[in-house]
């Protein structure tokens, strides 16, 4: 016999009481008395383990020049609540609007950024937990520690050094530090030396604040921001020294071609669909299981899940083979339950949930089955510490599904993982988004006025004019940005320069030796530009507070560095092609079903979830500081149709250079892309927006942003187009003949029978029209 642990109570589905009720190994009523099981035989083959991440994070608030005596750095929490009361601008009010005192002195945000992880870490008794700290974050804590204010102080660190250095039995480490993206920001959409930057600064940080003593001691393990993932990121990770990837587990089940299969579920022409995002594209639906179950979950009322198990539990391997070569990179991917993440977040995971869902399936010893809640750590239940304190312990303890730290996890059984595809998206937690495959949340298509004539079929989407939300043009100026920022590299490293990470991190070296670096000119604009990436910037999207111009503010900034010192070299020594925007398309499922806010009609056919016409049309951003003289879509038809993952033909713009067959593709077709310029004032923007709470001001809109560039595929552009596999990518030229291409992307195209179709299809109320409601641009 022995004590019962917290675990026994949550395997009969009740919610753990707040911190200080359980010890480790008793359960001690309030009234006193100690309760003592024995726990059964256990059924279980030794084939399910659990683990736990913790996402902890808060944003560069206001992404500005600090002051003395450190004024070349952007501003942490304490500088911008010390200077927020003269920082108005031509605005009228302070900025930031966000309450930086109030949100860092919640008790559970004290705790969870400084010891608590440790605290809750010390009562697990197999395995251990991963987190990500961001560098931001970083900064942030550092700065009020150092100020001894809110509740942080100056041994901030101590907790998370000490736990890092804690083993398992299997010789990894039992809290593993992951790699993240500094600020946050959106890695699946990032241009790569954006995405590679933030991820050479991160480590910067990591090394000096957990004093891992080497830029290269890093952990093997990488949590994608939102858990937003595209394979297209494997090619900065795996150079940067990861092995692993944290990913939505819902996201593998939707390459099974049966995800489709249960009416009971997924048949929108039946209004079934209990998915709040766009059925999966045929184009993704590469996958392949057998011998196991489908089940459904839903966390509240939009985030729902269907997952396969025991595949969206198991590990695989994604790669990304680059497109001018063919050379692979792969990448282990770890699964993260969708469903045990929200109930973990939000009221305590759910045991019952394995054993009736994941367990019975998981028959094979060489591929085991993982199940990981997935939550942020400073939010958790509302209140953090109780998750930390109760529920993660308890998982990790709970009897009959072992706990392990995820690389003992990857060391033991990574060898099997089987190489897959996975679809693009996040996880399912935002709003107005769930989980889908085009990231919604944080990438919008422009959206039509009141009076706009050229919409989409039955959408609010104007492609051509454009129409404009917040989500979409806060990209023009970030695209813009990171193309002053490369090209201002290049430039000095071509002059016999350099450019470094530890400088761009922090021009004060504030972790560390705490002196000036003497950054140079190029390094100070990426410090200040990196700044204003972070995603929460569009989640949020300035509806309360100012966050609809802060990547303007930061671009703004990089630039008033670097225009003199660019436009001075440009004719002679541009060598650097266009910053293109990670190609989009709308609808994202041509000729069939699409999910989206953007489809409801105030006052029309309000439903979210519509069939939509075969023709579609595929945007981005561009720019270039000498200008982009040319842009086109390449398309090409998959001639058998499948994109298999045994050959490359369909991941490389010329197989037949590489010595591939190429008759499993057409030619490519170029398809001109039409030009829009966007607003550039802030008047304009503003009256744009057309929404009282979005207020773009002069001193902080950038003077530099992308151009608007769009292509439609139809009959005319691409002859007899549907019900066929594609291949595309975006080209474009500077006028120093400089030459950008974009990754591969594929898409299916369906037969809509060549009508104009887009009839309302599935659920109609409930989360489909959530963000804004009722819908508006932004």
């Amino acid at each position: 016999m022995f004590a019962c642990k917290v675990m026994v109570l949550m395997s009969l589905n009740s919610k753990l009481p707040k911190r200080g009720t359980f010890s480790l190994f008793f359960g001690v009523l309030q009234s006193g008395l100690l309760l003592t099981f024995v726990w059964p035989q256990a059924s279980w083959a030794g084939n399910v383990y659990v683990s736990r991440f913790w996402h902890n994070h808060q944003p560069i608030y206001w992404p500005e020049w600090s002051s003395n005596p450190q004024p070349e750095r952007v501003q942490f929490a304490q500088d911008s609540i010390n200077l927020k009361s003269g920082q108005v601008y031509d605005s009228g009010v302070a900025h930031p609007e966000n309450d930086l005192a109030g949100i860092f002195s919640v008790g559970d945000r004290i705790n969870a950024y400084q010891s608590g992880p440790r605290n809750s870490l010390a009562n697990v008794n197999s395995g251990g937990y991963a987190m990500s700290y961001s560098g931001s974050l970083i900064n942030n804590v550092a700065s009020l520690g150092a100020a001894n204010a809110l509740g942080y102080g100056a041994g901030w660190w101590n907790g998370n050094r000490e736990a890092r250095n804690w083993t398992t039995s299997g010789g990894s480490r039992k809290m593993d530090l992951v790699g993240f993206t500094y600020h946050h920001s959106l890695g699946a959409v990032l241009p790569k030396e954006v995405f590679r930057k933030e991820i050479q600064i991160f480590k910067e940080a990591y090394y000096k604040a957990w004093n891992t003593g080497s830029v290269t001691n890093h952990s093997k393990g990488y949590f994608p921001t939102e858990m937003a993932f595209s394979h297209h990121m494997i090619d900065v990770l795996a150079d940067e020294g990861y092995q692993w990837t944290i990913v939505a587990s819902h996201h593998l089940s939707r390459t099974l071609p049966a995800y489709m299969g249960d009416p009971t579920y997924t048949a929108p022409e039946a209004n079934s669909w209990k998915i709040y995002s766009s059925p999966p594209n045929a184009a993704d639906q590469l996958g392949s299981a057998s011998g196991g179950a489908w089940w459904f979950g839903t966390g509240n009322v939009g985030e729902t899940a269907r997952n396969y198990a025991p595949y969206a539990y198991q590990l695989h391997k994604a790669q990304y083979v680059n497109p001018e070569t063919g050379a692979v990179k792969s990448l282990i991917m770890v699964p993260s339950d969708d469903i045990q993440s929200y109930k973990a977040g939000y009221s305590g995971w759910q045991k019952g949930l394995v054993d009736g869902n994941i367990a019975p399936y998981a028959n094979d010893s060489s591929r085991p089955c993982l199940v990981m809640p997935a939550t942020d750590g400073d939010n958790a239940w509302g209140g953090g510490s109780s998750s930390w304190d109760g529920d993660a312990p308890g998982l990790m303890n709970n009897g009959t599904y072992p706990g392990v730290a995820i690389q003992d996890f990857v060391n033991q059984y990574g060898g099997s993982a089987d190489t897959v595809h996975i679809e693009d998206g996040a996880w399912i937690f935002p709003e107005s988004d769930y989980g889908s495959p085009n990231f919604l949340k944080w990438v919008e298509p422009p959206v039509a006025n009141s009076t706009a004539t050229n919409r989409v079929y039955n959408t609010q989407v104007d492609i051509e004019t454009p129409g404009f939300a917040t989500k979409f043009y806060s990209w023009a100026p970030v695209i813009a940005g990171a193309n002053w920022c490369q090209t201002a590299e290049q430039m000095m490293v071509s002059e016999g320069g350099s450019v470094q990470a530890w400088k761009i991190q922090d021009p004060y070296d504030n972790l560390g030796s705490r002196n000036y670096t003497n950054p140079n000119l190029a390094e100070r604009a990426w410090h200040i530009y990196l700044a204003g990436l972070d995603s929460g910037f569009n989640y949020y999207g300035g509806l309360g507070n100012d966050d609809e111009i802060k990547s303007s503010l930061a671009t703004r900034r990089a630039y008033e560095l670097l225009a003199s010192y660019v436009d001075a070299r440009k004719a002679t020594n541009d060598r650097t092609p266009p910053t293109v925007f990670k190609p989009q398309r709308f609808p994202y499922n041509p000729g069939a079903y699409t999910f989206g806010w953007v489809n409801s009609i105030p006052g029309g056919n309000t439903s979210a979830l519509k069939k939509m016409n075969s023709e579609f049309y595929v945007w981005t951003h561009a720019y270039d500081v000498s200008g982009i003289t040319n842009i086109v879509l390449k398309i090409r038809k998959d001639n058998d149709g499948v994109n298999s993952l045994a050959s490359k033909v369909n991941e490389v713009y010329d197989p037949s250079a590489l010595g591939l067959n190429a008759a499993e593709v057409g030619s490519w077709v170029s398809i001109p892309m039409t030009k829009r310029t966007l607003p550039s004032t802030a008047a304009a923007l503003t009256a744009a927006a057309n929404n009282s709470q979005i207020k773009y001001f002069s001193q902080a809109v950038s003077p530099v942003v992308a151009d608007y560039y769009f292509a439609r595929i139809d009959n005319n552009s691409f002859p007899n187009f549907r019900n066929n596999l594609f291949d595309y990518y975006i080209e474009a030229t500077d006028a120093r003949g400089n030459v950008s291409k974009s990754d591969i992307q594929h898409v299916f195209v369906a037969d809509d029978a060549g009508g104009t179709g887009g009839g309302g299809g599935g659920a109609t109320t409930g989360p489909v029209v959530t963000s804004p409601s009722p819908p508006v641009a932004g």
